[in-house]
């Protein structure tokens, strides 16, 4: 899912966007807008019992210390967005981002 979210946020077009939800589509839209900026992201996910998938993006900045950041030398600045994908959302995120890979290959 990880994964899925950082593709769909350097190669996802507005249209398409339009096909998650309202609330999925508006966090990958702060992203493209980081990434458009030159700015850095991190994208955690976390499976939930009940099938769900806990999706937080924090903002990055660059660090001289070891930093919170899975990427060295880039520590997490600010929780940009905190999402709850059932089932289904998680279904749409994926099949986009199916679609957005294969016009990339």
């Amino acid at each position: 899912m990880e994964e899925a979210f950082d593709v769909l946020a350097k190669y996802a077009r507005k249209e398409e966007l339009e096909e998650l939800p309202d609330d999925v589509a508006a966090v990958i839209k702060q992203m493209q807008g980081i990434v458009h900026t030159g700015g850095r992201y991190e994208v955690v996910t976390e499976e939930g019992e009940d099938g769900t998938v806990e999706v937080v993006v924090y903002t990055l900045r660059r660090s001289r210390r070891l930093g919170t950041s899975k990427y060295p030398g880039w520590e997490r600045t600010k929780k940009l967005a905190e999402l709850k994908l059932d089932e289904e959302a998680q279904e749409r995120v994926q099949e986009l981002y199916e679609r957005v890979s294969q016009r990339l290959a």
